[in-house]
């Protein structure tokens, strides 16, 4: 059950944002072979001039700064093959769906056996 986590400044051009995650979470399940429901998304806006890069502050996002800062946090057990799989998924969807031609900042972080909870119960493999 992968999470992926987005924070960004608002966009150069108004997006739906919920029918951004909503691509971004099928594109995901298509790479993980599960059901779209079974990837969440969530969006969190930056506040402008609350992002810098060295000294330089934004209020929107530019083309090629300030990336939306991306984190997926998904079961252990993927090759390094399928995660660099499925952070060129993500790289696709959302620079398609924002616009950005690629200017992103993607982490993958692993959620290990036993220190996951979820559907009321510790996951294990």
């Amino acid at each position: 059950m992968p999470v992926i986590e987005i924070k960004a400044l608002a966009q150069r051009v108004p997006i739906d944002v919920a029918q951004v995650m909503s691509g971004l979470c099928i594109d995901v399940a298509k790479v993980y072979g599960c059901s779209p429901g079974q990837v969440w998304a969530t969006w969190t806006w930056i506040e402008p001039g609350h992002y810098v890069e060295g000294d330089q502050k934004a209020m929107v996002q530019p083309e090629d700064t300030h990336p939306p800062i991306v984190n997926i946090t998904a079961f252990e057990g993927k090759s390094e093959t399928e995660i660099k799989t499925v952070l060129k998924c993500i790289s696709d969807s959302l620079s398609g769906g924002l616009n950005l031609d690629g200017n992103l900042f993607i982490t993958y972080t692993e959620a290990r056996s036993g220190r996951v909870f979820a559907g009321g119960s510790v996951l294990k493999k």
